[in-house]
């Protein structure tokens, strides 16, 4: 699924989250046809990411790289376990948070009307079996006033995570064309609400990142790996595992190497943060990690030996 800017367990690093796409065509059929292949290729390639993107980290650990004050904090073992549950190998998590302005943008020419959202959502979280492969679905906050619908999924078995950001904004003018998440303002009031009165178990938070000549800038990561780290603390205080996704976008016409480049740096400042502050358990966050592409406009391809 493509996405820009504009919307959005072990002791020794993060977890790795499988994450499952859905397209944007209206046609049930051919949709519910092709799930279940589709969503097995996704999980097998950004689990592969997610497996060298927890390598690297944890050089980055062995050897020192990951500098600066601070130490990670002491395992939460009910948060270790949540982690567990929804890493669970023949399981992937379902994206399904999309705001109602993205998920009109894939209706076909359907009016964009909440009851239409609130049926799609229904069909998905009262699908028959949809905790044989699904271990949980991140929500849009929309998708709360579903009680019944949120009760089917978690009497299924299926644990329910919260979008907790609210999207990009423009970083200042010595940034410009970089964005920064917003959503921190009141947000331990938010995780502790939908953790306790709606039952979410985890949360996600999405930061972007654009690979070019000049960008990432180190203002950029600096400031959205800093949010990440204060969002990954208020979750997990409130008692939700944060999905942290620190995606640096395909748009551009950047090549392989500055791609993983830029990947490389945004990994290395968001671990620094979560170090600094000091009281995350990184073994109860997962790292929600997109394949290293070159550009969707750049002239110079990759292969799949080559990416993978």
């Amino acid at each position: 699924m493509s996405r820009d800017g504009s919307d959005a367990a072990g002791a020794a690093g993060p977890s790795r989250a499988t994450v499952n796409k859905r397209g944007g065509k209206s046609d049930a059929a051919p949709r519910e046809a092709s799930r279940t292949p589709a969503a097995i290729f996704v999980a097998v390639l950004i689990g592969a990411a997610a497996i060298f993107a927890a390598y690297m980290i944890q050089n980055m650990e062995d050897t020192g790289n990951v500098r600066g004050p601070g130490k990670y904090a002491a395992a939460i073992p009910a948060l270790r376990a949540v982690a567990a549950q929804l890493l669970h190998p023949e399981k992937g998590i379902l994206a399904a948070d999309e705001s109602p302005t993205t998920f009109g943008a894939r209706l076909a020419g359907h009016p964009n009307k909440p009851t239409l959202r609130q049926t799609w959502r229904r069909i998905l979280l009262t699908t028959p079996g949809l905790a044989t492969h699904i271990s949980g679905v991140i929500l849009h906050e929309e998708t709360f006033a579903q009680t019944a619908d949120l009760q089917a999924a978690r009497a299924a078995g299926v644990l329910l995570g919260i979008k907790l950001d609210n999207g990009t904004a423009p970083m200042g003018p010595k940034q410009a064309g970089e964005l920064h998440t917003r959503g921190l303002g009141g947000l331990a009031g938010r995780c502790t609400t939908f953790h306790t009165k709606h039952g979410a178990s985890f949360a996600k938070w999405r930061a972007v990142f654009r690979a070019g000549a000049h960008t990432p800038s180190k203002a950029a990561i600096r400031r959205n790996s800093k949010d990440l780290a204060s969002y990954a603390a208020a979750a997990q205080k409130c008692g939700l595992v944060p999905i942290i996704e620190p995606e640096v976008l395909a748009d551009g016409d950047h090549d392989l190497s500055r791609a993983a480049n830029a990947s490389a740096r945004v990994l290395r400042g968001v671990f620094r943060a979560l170090k600094k502050r000091g009281d995350v358990d990184v073994g109860a966050v997962l790292l929600k990690v997109a394949m290293v592409t070159p550009g969707s406009s750049s002239v110079m391809a990759a292969t799949p030996e080559q990416v993978g």
